[in-house]
C-alpha cells in the first residue's frame, strides 16, 4: 500500500488488517504517524495480522521493486502473499495555477500518476 504513512493510506491499511489481511505499507516520509501506527500494531494483535512500513519513493522505480520483493518474501513465508494492492500516494501543491512551477507539476505527475 503506497502513502500509508497516513491519512487515507493508513486508514485503508487498518481496514485491510481488520479484515484479516497482511499490510506492506510505503511512504516517502522516514516514519507512519506514530499515533496511528499504535491503532495498527492493536488491530495486528486482535487480528492476528500483520503489518510493515517501509520508507520508499514510489517515483523510484528500483527502490519499489527492492522493498516489493523483499515484502514478497516475507508474505510468502508467513504464508500470507500479496494478492493485491492499494495506491494512496498523491501530493498537491496550494497555489494559484498562474504561479505554478512546471517542475512541481512535473512531481505532481510522477506521484500521482506514474508512481501510483
Amino acid at each position: 500500500m503506497t502513502g500509508a504513512a497516513r491519512g487515507l493510506g493508513i486508514v485503508l491499511a487498518t481496514a485491510v488488517l481488520e479484515a484479516g489481511g497482511d499490510v506492506v505499507c510505503l511512504d516517502v516520509l522516514p516514519a507512519p504517524s506514530e499515533t496511528e501506527w499504535k491503532r495498527i500494531e492493536k488491530i495486528q494483535q486482535v487480528f492476528q495480522s500483520h503489518a510493515s512500513y517501509h520508507q520508499c519513493d514510489i517515483t523510484n522505480e528500483n527502490a519499489v521493486t527492492v522493498v516489493l520483493a523483499e515484502a514478497a518474501r516475507h508474505a510468502t513465508k508467513r504464508g500470507n502473499p500479496i494478492r493485491g494492492l492499494i495506491s494512496c500516494a498523491g501530493i498537491q501543491q496550494m497555489m494559484d495555477a498562474i504561479d505554478y512551477p512546471l517542475e512541481g507539476f512535473k512531481r505532481i505527475l510522477e506521484v500521482n500518476v506514474t508512481g501510483s
